[in-house]
């Protein structure tokens, strides 16, 4: 089988379908999806209020990081494929032999480069990381104040206080 060289998708681009995937996975929620480029990389940052937890939107949107962290926390190249409606899987993630890898098994499916439809693609996304950040809503706060009320005065004063 001859080496295909995946086609780069700009940090820019990858936030446009981290968005897209919002619309599908979470149509009633509004998220501010950013890019940003740095020294040595780019990512995706994305932050929102109410709605679901960080852990659901993590799942929709690890797919579009282009890296995984390393067990020396240096990022590892991800390849994925890329459908025309612009959800994506891994194609190739190859397997860390650091110690405390975070994925030391990788993942290999270029195998399935035959099986793929011909509108399918290899891609590398250019974002390197998509950063997930959920912010209290008002009612959440004031709930967490109203139970640290709470706490202070329901303690013993001969307590030590942490």
């Amino acid at each position: 089988m001859t080496e295909i060289t995946p086609r780069y998708i700009d940090v820019a681009e990858v936030a446009k379908l981290v968005r897209q995937s919002f619309k599908r996975e979470f149509p009633d929620i509004g998220f501010s999806v950013r890019s940003s480029r740095y020294a040595g990389g780019a990512s995706v940052s994305v932050k929102w209020k109410e709605g679901p937890p960080v852990s659901a939107v993590e799942a929709v949107v690890r797919q579009y990081a282009g890296s995984r962290p390393d067990g020396d926390y240096s990022p590892r190249s991800v390849n994925h494929y890329l459908r025309p409606d612009g959800q994506a899987m891994v194609a190739y993630n190859p397997a860390s032999h650091s110690i405390g890898a975070s994925e030391p098994e990788g993942e290999d499916n270029l195998a399935l480069a035959l099986l793929m439809p011909s509108d399918v693609e290899l891609v590398h996304f250019g974002a390197d990381f998509v950063l997930c950040y959920r912010e209290p809503s008002d009612a959440e706060v004031a709930e967490m104040e109203q139970r640290s009320e709470e706490a202070r005065a329901n303690r013993d004063p001969d307590e030590l206080p942490f």
